[in-house]
């Protein structure tokens, strides 16, 4: 799968659950760890504000996308307070690359 699409598809399911910046439409990104980044850096202020200002809704949206609760009680309690936000994305967005990845890998040929 191109790099390119696996990102897009990425802000996809991010803009499911939350509400990703206007115009972020294409990460223009050619590799994975370009595409992570930029998706961290675009999401994090997103995650902060609901950190802040509407944490249940964001614990709901962290178990539905199925990040483990042992993880993010151990980015809120371990991370230091500025970084919370940031680990927090870096790992909600790690959490949607690996669905992506395996959806593609277990999806059935066409016969």
């Amino acid at each position: 799968m191109a790099e390119r699409d696996l990102a897009n598809r990425t802000l996809e399911l991010l803009n499911k659950h939350f509400e990703v910046p206007e115009g972020i439409e294409d990460t223009a990104a050619d590799d994975e760890d370009k595409a992570r980044s930029l998706l961290v850096e675009v999401l994090t202020p997103v995650i902060r504000r609901m950190l802040d200002q509407s944490f249940e809704q964001l614990l709901n949206i962290l178990y539905r996308i199925d990040l483990p609760e042992p993880k993010v009680i151990s980015l809120l309690e371990e991370s230091a307070p500025e970084q919370v936000a940031a680990n927090l994305t870096a790992a909600i967005v790690d959490r949607q690359l690996e669905k992506i990845k395996l959806r593609e890998r277990y999806r059935q040929s066409p016969d």
